[in-house]
């Protein structure tokens, strides 16, 4: 018995299975007659035809994985290159194959899921080429032009006796204090003389000769005259321009008071002279007024 090899180890024990409850000791039969009680027989391993010696059994199980792998080798040469072991098993049960390559374990995987992140596309800023307009030069204003005025040369006649018209042109004039139109002969055609202001001189074309004392100048060259604003006390004015028509009070200076309405020729439309004050109407149609004393408008 000592020859006999151990026998195979049991095989994995299923966790699921619970053991067989504890197996009492058969009773011997009961043997009324007396009769000899039969010897149980001996275990499968105890068995004649099972005590061969070790190197019988060695060789068997040589045998046996040498058939297998031949087998496996012959059938499928995947299951060869993938490096499978077949175990065989004394016992009829099922052939087990435990695949060593890592490729076919029984092994889950979870499914890789490729999360794409969603891209966000940021639009590109193109820059506009700005070209900077040129700086606007502010309007040159161009300097005032001064124009010239030209320079009038009044013509003024001095005291002395002149000729007409050679040195002094026909016209109206304003004299400072006295003036003669004189003919051929010299003889007066037509004076005046004033003791304060001005007097007014219309030299015709019939005078060949002029006498002036206090100069003379053509009116046109002169500014309008106030004898009111200015207190004149005597002397000849143009109405329209000096003076205006209307009514006005000639206050005596001296004890008397004279005025004289005249025409363009200074010839007397209508005059008066007064030891006092004395009222003048004076028309539109007047050419000029000749006064001695003050004037003062009343209408």
């Amino acid at each position: 018995m000592s020859d006999l090899p151990p026998p195979p180890p049991p095989g994995p024990q299923l966790p699921s299975a619970a053991p067989p409850p504890p197996r009492l000791p058969d009773a011997p039969p009961a043997n009324p007659g007396g009769a000899s009680q039969q010897e149980p027989k001996p275990s499968w391993w105890k068995r004649r035809f099972l005590k061969l010696p070790v190197w019988a059994w060695i060789v068997i199980a040589l045998v046996l994985i040498g058939a297998a792998g031949a087998a496996g080798g012959s059938d499928d040469p995947d299951e060869e290159a993938t490096g499978t072991t077949v175990v065989p098993s004394v016992s009829s049960a099922p052939e087990t194959t435990v695949p060593t390559s890592t490729s076919e374990a029984l092994s889950t995987s979870a499914p890789a899921v490729e999360t794409t992140a969603p891209q966000t596309t940021v639009p590109q800023t193109t820059a506009v080429a700005t070209t900077a307009p040129p700086p606007t030069q502010p309007p040159t204003t161009p300097a005032p032009t001064t124009t010239a005025v030209p320079t009038t040369t009044i013509p003024i006649i001095e005291d002395g006796v002149w000729l007409v018209p050679a040195e002094v042109a026909p016209g109206i004039y304003r004299v400072g204090q006295y003036w003669a139109a004189l003919d051929a002969q010299q003889e007066i055609i037509d004076n005046d003389l004033v003791d304060d202001c001005f007097s007014i001189m219309v030299l015709g074309s019939d005078a060949s000769y002029v006498e002036i004392n206090g100069q003379a100048v053509l009116v046109e060259f002169l500014p309008v005259y106030d004898p009111i604003a200015e207190g004149c006390t005597d002397g000849t004015f143009l109405v329209g321009s000096d003076i205006a028509p209307g009514q006005y009070r000639v206050n005596p200076t001296d004890g008397n008071a004279y005025w004289a309405r005249l025409d363009a020729n200074l010839e007397i439309i209508d005059n008066d002279l007064q030891e006092g004050q004395s009222i003048v109407v004076v028309d539109a149609s007047d050419f000029a007024l000749r006064i001695s004393g003050t004037l003062e408008k009343i209408g």
